[in-house]
């Protein structure tokens, strides 16, 4: 995996960068502690969804957690294009080889 211009290349496909890193967030946001300690909550299960209208704060309550955490995390921010099976998968696959390097290359092992 190579990042060339802010893009990162794996195996021909374009990912843009900034869609693998949590985002940075800003000073001044309010901490939801019961929230939060869900998330921490959730730790304990194989996986955990956030589920909520548009515009709640999923992006900003998750990227607080994940920094604040201290966990590896394998993040992937979505958008429409990305509404393919296959590009999701890409996508994730990427965000994992970040901290798993060679990860991709067993996965596609049979």
């Amino acid at each position: 995996m190579n990042v060339v211009g802010g893009l990162i290349v794996s195996k021909g496909t374009d990912i843009v960068s900034t869609k693998l890193n949590i985002p940075k967030m800003s000073h001044g946001i309010i901490s939801r502690t019961r929230l939060m300690n869900k998330l921490d909550q959730g730790m304990n299960g194989k996986l955990t969804l956030v589920c909520a209208p548009a515009g709640s704060g999923k992006t900003t309550l998750v990227g607080e957690w994940a920094q604040r955490s201290g966990v590896s995390i394998a993040w992937v921010s979505l958008d429409s294009f990305d509404d393919d099976f296959y590009r999701f998968w890409r996508c994730v696959t990427a965000s994992i080889e970040q901290h798993i390097p060679g990860f991709s290359g067993r996965s596609s092992r049979s």
